[in-house]
């Protein structure tokens, strides 16, 4: 929702998904180190706070791949993007578990979060950069088609 805005005020593709897919996971991660180090109070409005970042950065898991695919290999983009993103549905949790378990508190569980959140941002932010079509080298995408 932010990401159209953005391209609808005129930001154009590339600076309005982008950068709004790597702000959501920074204020996630913003959100989420509130939660760490925060009060019971403090802690409850940040976790609202990084579900509301989270949540909006949703539509772009799907807008962006489709837009850096194109047409031909969109499908077979996303479904790889979900494979590997339903991974970490099954991997958070034990984690979390596990970092709990070793220290008792969620205070290095919200951290770790808020880490996972910041590679997000650098995945966005540094690794993809522009949100536009992918240009092949001839013949180098018959394998992702």
């Amino acid at each position: 929702m932010p990401s159209g805005a953005a391209v609808r005020k005129g930001r154009g593709l590339p600076l309005g998904r982008g950068a709004v897919a790597a702000a959501l996971p920074t204020l996630g991660a913003l959100c989420l180190t509130g939660a760490a180090f925060g009060s019971s109070t403090i802690s409850v409005v940040s976790l609202f706070g990084a579900g509301i970042a989270f949540g909006l950065g949703t539509a772009n898991v799907y807008t962006i791949p489709q837009t850096l695919a194109g047409a031909c290999a969109a499908g077979k983009w996303v479904a790889l993007e979900n494979g590997f993103g339903n991974a970490g549905g099954i991997v958070a949790p034990i984690v979390t578990g596990l970092i709990i378990d070793r220290t008792g508190q969620f205070f290095w569980a919200f951290l770790a979060a808020a880490a996972m959140a910041v590679l997000g941002m650098a995945g966005w932010g540094i690794v993809v950069k522009t949100v536009a079509p992918v240009q092949w080298k001839a013949g180098s995408n018959d394998l992702l088609l």
